[in-house]
């Protein structure tokens, strides 16, 4: 390992998702699953001590990960999301970390642990989930669109009732007005939000199950063009011409499975979702915009007036931009400190225009 503090940061990353691993085995109830997770924390501290070795370094304390703010947000998902969603979104951190690292990992022979981890993570993923039904999860974004949403929801709500309550209260001296303002600004804002989102949502709907309608009825009226296609496609997989004709005939004698897997191969489209629930997208968006937007009004909800509601405003929007921010950067992989100075950055960007555009109507009306 070449750069110290790379190092120190994935020995302490490592002991963190141990720590995670081992909470999972303890939340979970199907003994498979907390055999499995438990072997990932396993693998985990195999992985910290391996490197905290070669590294000759003293980060090397599982007390890293017990007291991780990590550990807290999943120890709340874990009591509103199932485990395989949880177990989708661990694997896309464990597979940004064999990306990102992959050097490392080769380096210090973790080849297995890396290996088994990823298998472990893919079949804790793809199990069958709570209500009995398979469902596939790349990650926490799920398929539904309900993160997507909040995320988005949280982010807007928080930047335009943000700028919006700055820059009334640079250009009106009557805390009442800003209320009013970042109040209407804020339902008006969480309802056109979830319209757009639903509106959104249900379009993507109607334009895959018309996808899948066309696809099945290319199978009745085309059937041996598409069985050739299919084949073609089984080909570019891998299998050789005669294999991948023998088994594209054997998927179109059953109409159902292959209508299923030309949707999915073809047209990259899960069936069983087709663009998730407008719904649970629609409220997921509401009630992120409208946490958001709340957070600028909170200083004049308490009486606070004049300059110090301003600042105290500004100085909660700021701190919870940073926390979106870090929390965006920390699922993704970009980073918790890039992804809140980025946010934060956009932020006060956004506020500063509008503040200084707000003062300067203000002086013009008065």
């Amino acid at each position: 390992m070449v750069n110290a503090s790379k190092t120190r940061n994935l020995i302490r990353n490592s002991w963190k998702d141990a720590a995670i691993y081992g909470l999972m085995a303890d939340v979970v109830d199907d003994p498979e699953r907390v055999r499995r997770f438990k072997r990932l924390q396993e693998i985990q501290t195999t992985i910290a001590r391996r490197w905290s070795q070669s590294a000759a370094t003293n980060v090397a304390s599982q007390s890293v990960g017990r007291f991780s703010i990590s550990l807290v947000l999943f120890r709340l998902a874990s009591k509103f999301l199932n485990s395989a969603r949880i177990a989708g979104f661990l694997r896309s951190r464990f597979r940004q970390s064999l990306s990102n690292n992959t050097e490392e990992y080769l380096n210090t022979g973790l080849n297995d642990e890396a290996a088994e981890g990823m298998d472990l993570l893919d079949q804790l993923a793809e199990d069958t989930t709570d209500d009995g039904k398979h469902h596939e999860y790349g990650s926490l974004v799920t398929k539904s669109g309900a993160l997507r949403a909040a995320v988005l929801g949280m982010n807007d709500g928080l930047v335009s009732n943000t700028t919006l309550t700055l820059g009334v209260a640079a250009g009106a001296s009557d805390p009442a007005i800003v209320v009013l303002a970042g109040t209407a600004g804020l339902v008006g804002g969480a309802l056109s939000m979830a319209a757009g989102e639903y509106i959104s949502v249900v379009s993507q709907r109607e334009f895959n199950e018309n996808l899948v309608r066309w696809e099945n009825a290319e199978l009745y009226f085309w059937r041996e063009e598409e069985e050739a296609e299919f084949a073609e496609l089984l080909q570019s997989k891998g299998l050789s011409p005669s294999e991948a004709k023998s088994a594209s005939a054997r998927i179109m004698s059953d109409h159902e499975a292959a209508l299923e897997m030309h949707v999915r191969e073809e047209l990259g489209i899960d069936p069983d979702e087709l663009g998730g629930s407008p719904l649970t997208a629609a409220f997921s968006s509401l009630v992120a915009f409208a946490g958001g937007a709340a957070v600028p009004l909170i200083p004049y909800a308490v009486g606070l007036s004049g300059s110090t509601s301003i600042t105290v405003s500004a100085l909660a929007s700021g701190a919870a931009l940073a926390i979106v921010g870090g929390g965006l950067g920390w699922m993704s992989g970009s980073g918790k400190i890039y992804g809140a100075l980025r946010m934060l950055l956009v932020g006060v960007a956004a506020g500063a225009i509008t503040f200084g555009l707000g003062s300067l109507v203000g002086q013009q009306l008065g």
